[in-house]
């Protein structure tokens, strides 16, 4: 069996070639299952999918936090206008409330 046809570099400018037995043979050159170029475009696709996944999952875990950083924002609004008006004396009545949580978009 022929050997890998792929030089390697480790350390300084002198390269060796792969001591590996060949097993498939691409474009008339033999490579091993390591430096075989389809194995090595495979693996590098998945490193990309499971680093785009990753990316993906912290894209939707900082949106789910952005959403419910704003939802507190507008509870804590909510509540500083029933402390105003209470702090008036005013009262408010269930509608007043309704319509500011609506506005809010704490109510549907």
């Amino acid at each position: 069996m022929t050997q890998c046809c792929k030089s390697i570099y480790r350390t300084g400018y002198r390269g060796r070639q792969c001591a590996k037995s060949a097993k498939v043979e691409r474009e008339g050159k033999w490579y091993c299952g390591t430096h075989d170029p389809e194995a090595v475009a495979n693996r590098h696709n998945a490193r990309v999918a499971e680093w785009q996944a990753a990316q993906e999952a912290s894209r939707n875990l900082r949106e789910q936090r952005d959403a419910a950083l704003d939802h507190q924002r507008r509870i804590a609004e909510f509540g500083q206008w029933c402390m105003v008006e209470f702090e008036f004396e005013r009262g408010i009545k269930w509608f007043e409330g309704q319509d500011k949580a609506r506005e809010l978009g704490l109510l549907p």
